[in-house]
């Protein structure tokens, strides 16, 4: 039985991709660089992060000036526009009601990663947060999550993984978990439950009891 869910944030909790898309797109401009929104939602869909780097090397922008531009545009997006997906607060309390807890290991900043959450009046359901700023490589890497497992002393067998990329699903696979795949597109990883909507895995958990 799942007891227990660990969480990726974007794409996955809040549909924050129009945000991220719009603010890369901006700071690239500002680096006299233009790229097709198209490009950049694939290389997003994969690792934005790794897809920064590329971009780096093969233009010699500075990584540092392009992060600042990235966050800056971000933080004019209104939150309240990056929506909590349907039905992802139904699956957070039912994980809660059965005693398991709910963990977001994410990519973004910690501090606007909890802003998200303080908007939707979400952060009670959720015992922890980590990030890669925490010195963590990123997912695939499983590292963050056998974090949570050591801190939290988490049954492999009782833990859920829960993302909308391959690299989210690879890393609950190296760390031994169950894993879902949420609103994936052309996904490799071979997901052990595959979802469009959050009613399909609260029928899921219900039906493990």
């Amino acid at each position: 039985m799942i007891r227990n869910i660990i969480w990726d944030l974007d794409g996955t909790l809040f549909d924050t991709y129009p945000a991220i898309l719009r603010a890369f797109r901006l700071a690239l401009e500002d680096n006299g660089i233009t790229i097709s929104e198209e490009r950049v939602r694939n290389q997003a869909q994969k690792s934005l992060t790794r897809f920064t780097e590329e971009l780096v090397r093969k233009f010699g922008i500075d990584p540092n000036y392009l992060q600042e531009r990235y966050l800056a545009y971000c933080s004019e997006y209104p939150l309240a526009e990056q929506k909590l997906f349907p039905g992802a607060r139904e699956v957070c309390e039912y994980i809660c009601s059965m005693g398991g807890i709910n963990v977001i290991v994410t990519h973004r900043p910690w501090s606007s990663a909890k802003k998200l959450l303080r908007t939707y009046r979400m952060s009670e359901y959720f015992t922890f947060l980590l990030t890669v700023e925490q010195g963590y490589p990123l997912k695939p890497d499983p590292a963050m999550f056998e974090k949570v497992i050591e801190n939290f002393e988490l049954n492999r067998e009782e833990t859920l993984a829960v993302g909308d990329r391959d690299l989210d699903i690879l890393a609950g696979k190296a760390a031994g978990l169950t894993t879902c795949l949420y609103n994936g597109k052309d996904y490799e990883s071979e997901p052990d439950l595959v979802i469009d909507d959050y009613s399909q895995l609260l029928d899921f958990l219900k039906d493990e009891k």
